[in-house]
């Protein structure tokens, strides 16, 4: 098979990109997942009931859209601290049973842990996302650089469920704050979610989140005590920020479809 060739989503090269595993294949990232492919019709007639057509792939979740420096240099700088806090928080949860309301002691590398979050979500945008958000790729090219950027904010949950999320950069209003839109994009692999959102409040999208923007404040050998509380969100649909239960859009559903029955008499 010959090997694509693109530009690279960080450092913008035109070379040959390399797979990118989001999250890293040493975090769980390493196993056979499935992708369901609806119809507009069928998205919009009820997201719950899961469609025929689909694609099965094997050995993780890969985007084609780095080349091979970045990856082996994000890689090699940030991947390994990233995955140390997955396994330690996967243990925490499951002997939690998914249940967490304690705040949990962590001692972690936060700076690189943060510079991984966003080199993944340079790996799930698309090319251009480098030039909309060209501070991040700084943040991201020097290690040594911190803090984040004053214009993003990190938030975090934990995460059980089986469906995943790789949204791509889009926007959702708060009218009760004004007509800008909220800047938001999203990766959801258990244990955890991540939201990069421009800055923002937690009610904004859900009062629920827990800001880890903070991460991003230390020097790159800096390991840090944090003791953190995360809450245990599901991801029912794929749709950015919305962490309602499947009783919830069944609700919304049914309530729904009654509108538009009553509009139509």
């Amino acid at each position: 098979m010959s090997s694509k060739m693109g530009i690279c989503n960080i450092c913008g090269d035109y070379s040959e990109l390399s797979k990118e595993h989001v999250p890293p294949r040493s975090a769980f990232n390493k196993g056979r997942w499935t992708q369901y492919l609806y119809t507009d019709n069928q998205w919009a007639d009820n997201p719950l009931i899961l469609p025929n057509t689909k694609r099965i792939y094997q050995g993780g979740v890969t985007f084609s859209t780095l080349c091979g420096k970045c990856n082996n240099n994000t890689g090699g700088w940030y991947a390994g601290s990233f995955s140390d806090w997955c396994h330690y928080s996967m243990d925490i949860l499951k002997r939690a049973k998914g249940k967490t309301s304690l705040y949990i002691p962590n001692e972690l590398y936060p700076l690189k842990i943060s510079k991984q979050i966003i080199t993944m979500f340079f790996a799930i945008n698309d090319s251009d996302f480098r030039k909309r958000h060209s501070k991040l790729v700084k943040f991201v090219l020097d290690k040594r650089s911190y803090p984040l950027p004053d214009e993003y904010k990190i938030w975090a949950y934990f995460k059980i469920d089986e469906n995943l999320r790789y949204i791509s950069e889009s926007y959702i209003g708060n009218f009760n704050k004004g007509p800008k839109p909220i800047m938001i994009t999203e990766i959801a692999f258990p244990p955890f979610g991540f939201l990069l959102t421009s800055p923002v409040d937690k009610e904004d999208i859900d009062h629920r989140l827990t800001n880890i923007t903070h991460f991003s404040y230390f020097k790159f050998e800096e390991k840090r005590h944090f003791d953190l509380r995360l809450p245990t969100l599901p991801t029912v649909i794929n749709i950015a920020g919305d962490f309602r239960s499947k009783s919830e859009i069944e609700e919304a559903i049914r309530s729904s479809k009654a509108s538009r029955v009553r509009d139509n008499l």
